[in-house]
């Protein structure tokens, strides 16, 4: 009969058991494990059916990443990037090395608060400098205008963006640089028009009208796993090659990059080569 199960029920209220859905739905699953096994290897939470206590599994995407920018001692560069979600926030935190090279604890040190679709917080406990972005969307004629404004506090990225889906293929973004805003002006303004080809290529060509600069990315994917982009800079002057695999090591994202300047002196030299691995972890 019920009898035993309301008992149950109300002994878990007794010890201070909650009314709420979560505490309700994990003694009934503890209920069913005992008269028949659990068929589902990808489950998050483990229950004991001796105590009635229940592990919660957190799932953490760790990010060790790696720079190098020469061969002496002090053109590498290491730190971690650890992220999870809680509930409907992605909370991530960054650490580099800067204390090993004789920086402060918080040098190189910075977290963020990030909800899809709706707002980020980042702040760079070495510089004391917070960074708020939010996001947005307008009806314009028969296009959705996705809107992402930027502000950061003690920096220069302060700017709102505009990015519409013309059709299937072109996606265009405009730009607007507000850091130290007196007046509309033209060269505060940057476009960005991104074409898909195909499932295998897109070009993503970009013009700043205050640096007077093109730049531009093509994006090659090689198959499932594989990933090739190439990027110019006209105003920085730079040319970069970027490789993502997402098999090697596990299925996270491995990001190996190289950047080069493009003059006559910086092609002589090593370029800066950059490595990152996400893997996924539970705890």
């Amino acid at each position: 009969g019920r009898a035993p199960y309301v008992a149950r029920f109300f002994a878990l209220i007794v010890r201070g058991g909650r009314f709420g859905e979560a505490s309700f739905s994990a003694d009934r699953s503890t209920l069913i494990d005992r008269h028949q096994p659990s068929t589902n290897a990808n489950t998050k939470t483990k229950t004991n059916t001796n105590t009635n206590t229940n592990c919660i599994m957190v799932k953490i995407d760790v990010k060790p990443f790696a720079t190098l920018s020469g061969t002496g001692k002090d053109d590498v560069s290491t730190g971690v990037e650890a992220r999870m979600d809680h509930n409907d926030l992605r909370l991530s935190v960054r650490a580099s090395d800067a204390v090993a090279r004789g920086g402060s604890l918080t040098d190189g040190l910075s977290f963020q608060a990030r909800k899809d679709g709706h707002f980020s917080f980042a702040y760079d406990v070495g510089n004391d400098a917070p960074t708020l972005t939010f996001l947005s969307s307008a009806r314009l004629g028969d296009k959705d205008v996705h809107l992402k404004y930027t502000h950061e506090v003690k920096g220069k990225g302060n700017s709102l963006q505009g990015k519409v889906h013309v059709d299937d293929k072109n996606t265009a973004t405009v730009g607007w640089n507000l850091h130290g805003f007196d007046a509309p002006n033209y060269k505060q303004f940057n476009v960005r028009w991104h074409y898909q080809h195909d499932d295998k290529w897109s070009v993503e060509p970009s013009y700043d009208f205050g640096t007077e600069a093109f730049a531009a990315r093509v994006n090659h994917h090689l198959d499932d796993d594989n990933k090739l982009s190439a990027h110019y800079d006209a105003h920085a002057n730079t040319g970069s090659l970027e490789w993502t695999n997402h098999s090697i090591g596990g299925p996270g994202a491995l990001r190996v990059s190289a950047t080069s300047s493009l003059s006559d002196d910086g092609l002589k030299q090593m370029p800066t080569i950059s490595a990152s691995k996400v893997f996924d972890m539970e705890l």
